[in-house]
């Protein structure tokens, strides 16, 4: 099948730091995954395939919980350091801005065999992505949802 089914991908980097949460809703035509930031708008993507969100979720809630984990433990050395009855200087640890690799990254998932059900939930959320872009008509919608329906 086409890659994407046709859909572009559009990747967008977002450090840790700026990550308060992620989630995830599945819908019948695919799930969203969310990412929560400290502030600003949720950043959704939509249409990832149901067992590919709940992976994507896992993995994307370990490296946040690792990433809170450190700022922890660098927050603990540094109060230890304030807190020293000595008035020696001490090694404060920096926060630096975590590479690249640290950010979110949405793995490449290898091809998995489709079902005829998924490939039909596929088509369907491809019609309606294409509807609300407006690249076809409603009726043109309606005609060929039923005709996929139909096949089923």
């Amino acid at each position: 099948s086409p890659s994407n089914l046709g859909l572009t991908m559009n990747f967008k980097d977002i450090s840790w730091k700026n990550i308060k949460e992620v989630s995830f809703k599945e819908g019948l035509l695919g799930s969203k995954f969310i990412c929560v930031p400290q502030s600003g708008e949720n950043i959704v993507t939509d249409f990832i395939p149901k067992v590919q969100v709940r992976k994507l979720h896992q993995a994307a809630n370990q490296q946040l919980e690792e990433y809170k984990e450190l700022l922890r433990q660098q927050k603990l050395e540094e109060n230890r350091a304030t807190a020293s009855t000595f008035n020696v200087p001490a090694n404060t640890p920096q926060i630096i801005d975590l590479p690249i690799d640290e950010a979110v990254i949405i793995p490449e998932i290898a091809p998995v065999e489709v079902s005829k059900e998924d490939e039909i939930e596929q088509k369907l959320i491809k019609l309606k992505t294409l509807y609300d872009k407006q690249l076809i008509t409603r009726e043109e919608y309606e005609h060929k949802k039923a005709a996929i329906l139909d096949s089923m």
